[in-house]
């Protein structure tokens, strides 16, 4: 009897600017052996200058709009090969969620939202730091992406990043009945 090739998985890491969400992701895609597309990494790919470079603020609203439209022909184009994605960014609103979720109803694969979080000291401390570094924005962006941010409604994980990061993504997988077999092999 022939087993029975399981669907690709779309993961939406999502939350406020300086909770750990990069870091979450690369441990998740490493867990489950799986690409992983970032926010930050394909806006520098795509713009030669951001609006915001060496600013406290966010990107602004072209970028987002592109970054998006750019998370969803990736989504669209590797769910349909059978091939699982994670995508690391904020995902600030609902429709942003909701389109990408859409396209992996219509490409018949899962979808899951994970919400990453921290308590705000620990954000602040980080944003803080990286912004003084030059590698990325600081405290008033979160703050403004905050402001912004649609509850998720519906089932998410969340993840809190000032507690051990690895043992809460190995229970996503496990309560998810994912596993790094199934998803390696999407990949072929």
């Amino acid at each position: 009897m022939q087993k029975q090739k399981s669907p690709p998985v779309l993961i939406l890491v999502c939350g406020y600017l300086g909770t750990g969400k990069t870091t979450t992701a690369r441990k998740l895609a490493r867990l489950l052996q799986i690409p992983r597309a970032s926010i930050d990494e394909i806006l520098l790919r795509v713009f030669s200058k951001l609006s915001n470079f060496k600013k406290d603020q966010p990107f602004n609203k072209d970028e987002i709009a592109a970054n998006y439209r750019i998370f969803e022909l990736l989504a669209d184009y590797l769910l349909s090969a059978s091939s699982s994605l994670i995508l690391d960014g904020s995902f600030a609103t609902r429709r942003q969620r909701d389109r990408l979720i859409m396209i992996a109803k219509r490409r018949h694969a899962k979808s899951f939202i994970l919400q990453v979080s921290c308590p705000d000291k620990i954000a602040r401390e980080r944003a803080i730091k990286r912004f003084r570094l030059g590698q990325g924005v600081g405290w008033n962006a979160h703050l403004a992406y905050k402001r912004r941010f649609e509850p998720i409604k519906g089932n998410f994980f969340s993840v809190d990043t000032s507690r051990p990061v690895s043992s809460q993504l190995l229970s996503f997988i496990k309560k998810n009945r994912l596993n790094q077999k199934q998803h390696a092999a999407h990949r072929r």
